[in-house]
């Protein structure tokens, strides 16, 4: 379909222009169009076009890779969520009607996922980071069996760690962090640095 087609379609659909476009509807609700970009017909691929009768019926189909093509970006807000561009608490659910339970349940657990998985992710590049640091300092890491225990009850009690985005992360830990001899996380200048405590 031309750009110049959708846009009398879409006139025809709202002469006054006040309706919201939506697209793929999902499970529970229609995907809302976020962008639209001009690129080349072949960026990825051909086009698929559908061939339609004058009665608008499905009659055939073609493949085009020559001249341009619009695309328009959709997302729904689960999605948006569940990727970390928005938080649960920047949506407004009183239009949701009687999904809204649903959705602010659903959210929230696509927002607790995704924390567990950052977590997971943060801990174990801390691990990383304390075999690294005893490794410098002469230790064996080889020997401490419990270094995810160390850096789990670290993490529990100090979730100011868990913040910001790798390279942040790494600089904050080696600007203030030390490790013991049994494998420990320490705040430098803290009671039980190079210590076996």
């Amino acid at each position: 379909m031309k750009t110049s087609e959708l846009i009398k379609l879409l006139q025809k659909a709202d002469p006054e222009g006040s309706a919201e476009v939506c697209v793929e509807a999902s499970n529970v609700c229609s995907a809302a169009i976020v962008s639209v970009i001009n690129i080349p017909a072949n960026h990825d691929g051909p086009i698929n076009i559908v061939h339609t009768n004058e009665k608008g019926y499905i009659v055939g189909g073609s493949y085009v890779n020559q001249g341009r093509k619009v695309i328009l970006y959709s997302s729904t807000i689960s999605s948006l969520i569940d990727h970390g561009n928005i938080t649960k608490d920047k949506v407004d659910y009183s239009g949701a009607g009687g999904i809204r339970s649903y959705l602010e349940t659903y959210h929230s657990y696509l927002e607790q996922q995704n924390k567990d998985i950052e977590y997971s992710i943060v801990k174990e590049h801390l691990i990383k980071w304390v075999v690294n640091k005893m490794n410098l300092e002469g230790l064996n890491p080889k020997e401490i069996i419990h270094i995810e225990d160390e850096v789990e009850c670290f993490l529990k009690d100090n979730p100011k760690y868990l913040e910001g985005n790798n390279a942040h992360r790494q600089k904050i830990w080696d600007n203030e962090l030390t490790v013991n001899k049994i494998g420990g996380i320490i705040k430098k200048g803290e009671a039980g640095e190079n210590n076996d405590k």
